[in-house]
């Protein structure tokens, strides 16, 4: 059994990129919630969305639509989900390269795979389903389920077992796995690759997914940071 049992994985940005739909799927969203209501809503631009990316969904939408009261704000973003999902159920959406064998080969090392998101459910099954990602997780859970525990507890009930590393772009998946007094790899090739301040509290940083690997063993011998 590897030291380093258990590898708990962010979506977005670390495995799977929807950049390139978001917008046109917001956009469709906001274009049929306003047809419906007879009203005109701005749609976030591309990098506005990409910022917020990471985050959990109802605080996305009360970003971007705050003047909305509460239930009409949540019928737009089930608008938007839908059609982000069917944006990716149509592959319009990237596996960053080489994830099923990143995958494959942290398995074949005796290693246990986790994916910890704070998306939808929904969205959560359709990247599974549609890249064929599903059989190489035990465990897979998004904060829509665990709202209490939200994604920091969520990280530290999969890493209580055993030796864990959190691997992730953004400085949130940083702050989860101190949370959990486990190690951080932080994906420089993610959405935070624009910002770099993001990673460097990171106790390893990787360029792609075929070093992530490599990172993990590094991880093995080094002393493990404490809160």
């Amino acid at each position: 059994m590897p030291k380093i049992a258990r590898v708990l994985f962010d979506l977005d940005g670390t495995l799977f990129s929807s950049e390139n739909l978001l917008e046109p799927a917001y956009r469709d969203g906001i274009e049929e919630f306003g047809t419906e209501s007879g009203e005109t809503y701005r749609c976030p631009t591309r990098a506005e969305i990409l910022r917020e990316v990471g985050r959990p969904a109802n605080e996305i939408m009360k970003h971007f639509f705050g003047e909305l009261p509460e239930a009409r704000r949540a019928e737009l973003g089930r608008r938007i989900l839908r059609h982000i999902c069917r944006r990716i159920r149509n592959r319009e959406g990237d596996l960053f390269s080489g994830v099923p064998e990143m995958l494959k080969r942290l398995r074949g090392e005796g290693r246990r795979l986790y994916l910890v998101s704070n998306c939808r459910r929904s969205y959560l099954d359709a990247v599974l389903d549609t890249y064929d990602l599903r059989s190489f997780f035990e465990e897979m859970a998004c904060n829509e389920e665990y709202p209490d525990l939200g994604k920091n507890g969520l990280v530290k009930s999969f890493s209580s077992a055993g030796e864990a590393v959190l691997v992730g772009d953004r400085s949130s998946d940083g702050e989860a796995a101190r949370e959990a007094g486990i190690f951080w790899i932080g994906c420089a090739y993610g959405y935070s690759s624009a910002n770099e301040s993001e990673l460097r509290e990171a106790d390893c940083v990787v360029e792609s997914v075929f070093e992530i690997p490599e990172a993990v063993g590094f991880l093995e011998g080094k002393e493990k940071k404490r809160l």
